[in-house]
Parts: structure tokens; C-alpha cells; sequence
């Protein structure tokens, strides 16, 4: 879960598909970035940026 929502209640908010909101969470979880942690770098930010370009459509 992220914040507390679950991956089919982020998805149905959003225009994602419940498999592409477990693909950007995990990768979250894989750059360190943490709910409860530090806001994540530009770096890390960038790295999430490039997700959209990788996941197949």
C-alpha cells in the first residue's frame, strides 16, 4: 500500500492500470523513497521521470 491507499484505490483514482501503479510503487521502494522519509532528489526524481518512457504501452 502507499500512504495507506491501496494499489486498486490509487488506480481507480487515477487513469493508471492497478499493474502500472505496482510497477511505479516498486520502483519507489527501489530508489529509497519512503512515506515516511526524506523528500526524494532531483536524481531520484528524474529516474522516476524516465519510468513512463519504459513502461510498454
Amino acid at each position: 500500500m502507499a500512504g495507506g491507499n491501496s494499489q486498486r484505490r490509487i488506480a481507480a483514482g487515477t487513469v493508471l492500470s492497478r499493474d502500472t501503479v505496482r510497477k511505479y510503487l516498486a520502483a519507489t521502494q527501489a530508489e529509497g523513497i519512503a512515506k515516511d522519509g526524506l523528500a526524494p532528489t532531483e536524481d531520484q526524481l528524474s529516474r522516476l521521470a524516465m519510468i513512463s518512457w519504459l513502461v510498454p504501452r
